[in-house]
């Protein structure tokens, strides 16, 4: 029968991404990664994103699927974003695969993870040059915590020097300011800010991102109720 597309739902457990970056067909650098949450969890709510060590088991399963994905798509030159499902029964599956770089603060964490021009290597890729090799992992895991606060007005906030000073956290850029609205956000991206964690391992990433967040101590008042009359 014509006219219908049939959809299934996915009971899902994770969602991972994968940034790939190929010249000639090879692989110059598979960045595996994994949200905190499915990212449709995550609308309107801050997120963490975290750019994986490539040794550690799920970052393996990942970037292979990621890879295969890419192969299968013909692509031999240019940057590949995958976003990668597992469902509840261990399934890993393909939810996106397409020619761009992972978006928000993906690009960022994954410069800083293998210290490399991003700018640069798609650069490089976009006229068919090798661009420069990826380092080894400099860290164990890297977070990307995204700051977000409810609407109205912030009446309490760390200062970026006090989050900077924290152990593990690499940078911080606080967009809320004591006396100013809060920033809007659109779909998962949140308009407050960033801040870097590195971890010293998966398992303590959950733990690390909860500690940086308390010390934000983001404070709002609510804005005032409008009333809306209508003749």
């Amino acid at each position: 029968m014509e006219g219908f597309l049939v959809e299934q739902f996915l009971n899902l457990d994770a969602e991972f991404w994968t940034d790939l970056y190929l010249h000639e067909g090879k692989v110059i650098l598979a960045a595996p990664g994994r949200y905190d949450q499915p990212l449709l969890q995550t609308v309107g709510a801050a997120s963490a994103d975290t750019v994986l060590h490539p040794d550690h088991p799920e970052a393996r399963a990942v970037a292979s699927l990621a890879i295969r994905a890419a192969r299968v798509l013909g692509t031999r030159t240019g940057p590949v974003h995958a976003e990668i499902l597992r469902t509840t029964d261990g399934r890993l599956l393909i939810g996106e695969a397409a020619a761009r770089v992972g978006g928000d603060c993906i690009t960022e964490i994954t410069g800083l993870m293998y210290n490399i021009d991003v700018p640069a290597t798609l650069a490089a890729l976009a006229v068919g040059a090798r661009p420069a090799p990826a380092s080894t992992a400099q860290y164990s895991a890297l977070t990307a915590v995204m700051i977000s606060a409810p609407p109205g007005t912030v009446t309490s906030v760390a200062s970026e020097d006090h989050i900077k000073s924290l152990a593990g956290v690499v940078d911080a850029r606080i967009n809320l300011r004591v006396g100013a609205a809060v920033p809007a956000s659109a779909g998962t991206v949140t308009g407050g800010g960033r801040i870097l964690c590195s971890s010293t391992g998966l398992d303590e990433v959950e733990q690390d991102v909860a500690r940086v967040r308390a010390a934000l101590d983001i404070r709002v008042s609510a804005p005032p109720h409008v009333t809306t009359c209508v003749s």
